[in-house]
């Protein structure tokens, strides 16, 4: 049964997906001119941040790109950093025409904040006046400044929903100097999958530009997107594009990343940008590669402009400090904390049925109990304390331990399922709201088994090892037959390591160590596998 809901809903995600897909492709099907056609200014802002999304075809709007260019492309992708970050292009146009831009992320327990800063030169144009006699040469130049602000939420079923906004101050030149304020805003929605991705955003909301007497208002657009990855390293996306001053267009394109060590990859890119459909000559398909290593990255991408010629954009991205951890949650982001408030305030009598849809790839799935590696201790020892901990002791490490509104589990005589206990999951790069999500699916997969049935048990514990003082006064206060203990690492190359500490009753332990790529999807699976090795 388990199987046939996985594919079911795996089916499902696929469906969901290219039913966007078409959506999207029905919308930029409709071809009614826009009766502001040409009417903006401050057009520079649409010339895109970061060689990756341009290689791409500027197809970003559903995109979890894990770069400060998110700022341009849709605020909401901004949460996703989980390090400093800054990103800088420089792009050659033709004539002497430059563009560059400049984008820095930090995140922070209040959210993630952003700077970016968008430049625009025309080079030195030679000045008349209307009699056509020689003025001083000037140079048009444009400017913009985001500020920007993200953050997301975690729901019960492992989806995540991101948002975001910028505020942002536009400048141009030409001989006189106009300014304005606009702002942008953005949400992305994750399935629960991890790798299937809608969004919306909105650009350009703003004041009108005042040059000399005529008002002329900014390219407003709003776009959708949606966007997932296939075979673990092919991202596809599409947007539909809907601007206030041209038609409706599409945005389409793909990136396949190539493993070359767990420090390192090779991305190749293309993408096909409607907006020039209507220039002569070959124009409107993007491509590009790239190359990172750890924190750094290096992208270059091409667009061919007809007979204008081509645009070459370089960029480089760099991550740096601390690995970043939510320390606190926030309230108006626990809809899944308040999921596990409410099972713990209850007393668990019976498994909960729940269905997962762990990952369909043939590696995933060949994988899904590898990685286990056990080694078994016959006697746990006081870490901390000596062997003649006396009763005064013990009571003392269950005050400083006491789980916090647990009560214990209740059974009936005739059950004969093991009861589990929970602990809540520890990290020191993981935010905690994303912990309580992998605690809870490791519940839900414990329950699936009819040997068992787990109850989240929230406790201030230091450290995932227990001595066996804090482990006595755990099992007195959860009623437990076992109690789960786990720290959460994500390593460099992109994975979890899930350090599962599993305490008997007998004051006996097993120890397990799980790898599972840093996805919903993949710790989904591999918890599911966990749960079922426990029973055979």
């Amino acid at each position: 049964m388990y199987n046939e809901n996985k594919h079911g809903d795996i089916k499902k995600m696929k469906k969901l997906f290219f039913a966007g897909l078409t959506l999207m492709l029905i919308c930029t099907s409709v071809h009614a001119q826009s009766s502001n056609a040409g009417t903006t200014v401050a057009n520079f802002l649409k010339l895109g941040a970061g060689a990756p999304a341009i290689g791409m075809g500027n197809s970003q709007t559903s995109v979890i790109s894990n770069s400060a260019d998110a700022i341009y492309w849709n605020p909401a992708a901004l949460s996703s950093l989980n390090k400093m970050a800054v990103s800088f292009m420089y792009s050659s146009y033709f004539e002497d025409m430059a563009y560059g831009w400049l984008g820095f992320g930090l995140p922070t327990s209040a959210g993630t904040f952003g700077l970016g800063v968008q430049y625009f030169t025309s080079g030195s144009i030679e000045g008349r006046d209307e009699n056509g006699d020689l003025l001083s040469d000037f140079s048009p130049t444009d400017y913009a400044v985001y500020l920007s602000y993200a953050n997301r939420v975690y729901f019960p079923n492992s989806s995540v929903l991101r948002y975001g906004a910028n505020v942002k101050y536009i400048s141009s030149k030409i001989e006189n100097t106009a300014t304005a304020f606009a702002v942008d805003a953005g949400v992305i929605y994750t399935l629960f999958d991890g790798i299937t991705s809608f969004g919306a955003a909105i650009q350009n909301i703003g004041t009108k530009m005042k040059f000399n007497v005529e008002e002329e208002d900014l390219p407003l657009a709003f776009k959708l997107g949606a966007s997932r990855i296939f075979f673990d390293n092919l991202l596809v996306s599409l947007d539909a594009i809907i601007p206030s001053d041209n038609n409706i267009f599409p945005a389409i394109g793909a990136q396949y990343t190539i493993p070359i060590t767990p420090e390192a990859n090779i991305a190749l890119r293309a993408g096909y940008d409607g907006r020039q459909k209507d220039v002569p000559g070959f124009a409107g398909f993007d491509a590009g590669f790239g190359a990172s290593f750890r924190d750094f990255s290096f992208d270059y991408a091409f667009s061919p402009y007809g007979d204008l010629g081509t645009a070459h954009r370089v960029s480089v991205g760099v991550k740096f400090g601390e690995t970043f951890d939510e320390d606190a949650l926030k309230k108006s982001q626990t809809t899944a904390n308040a999921s596990v408030a409410q099972e713990q305030k209850q007393a668990v009598s019976k498994p909960e049925q729940a269905s997962f849809t762990p990952s369909q790839n043939k590696q995933q799935a060949s994988n899904t109990t590898a990685q286990l590696q056990q080694a078994d201790e016959d006697q746990l020892t006081d870490a901390a304390t000596d062997d003649s901990s006396t009763s005064t002791d013990v009571t003392a490490s269950a005050a400083a331990q006491a789980p916090v509104q647990t009560r214990p589990i209740q059974k009936s005589a005739d059950d004969n399922r093991t009861y589990i206990a929970i602990a809540d999951f520890l990290s020191q790069n993981i935010s905690k709201s994303e912990l309580n999500v992998y605690a809870t699916m490791l519940k839900k997969a414990l329950d699936e088994n009819a040997d068992y049935n787990a109850s989240l048990s929230s406790q201030n514990l230091a450290n995932a090892t227990l001595v066996k003082s804090e482990l006595v006064a755990l099992f007195d206060k959860t009623g437990a037959d076992e109690i789960i203990t786990c720290s959460v690492v994500k390593n460099a190359d992109r994975t979890l390591t899930f350090n599962i500490n599993l305490y008997y009753k007998n004051i006996t332990l097993k120890k397990y160590a799980i790898t599972a790529q840093d996805s919903f999807r993949d710790v989904q699976s591999k918890l599911k596998g966990f749960a079922v090795s426990l029973s055979k």
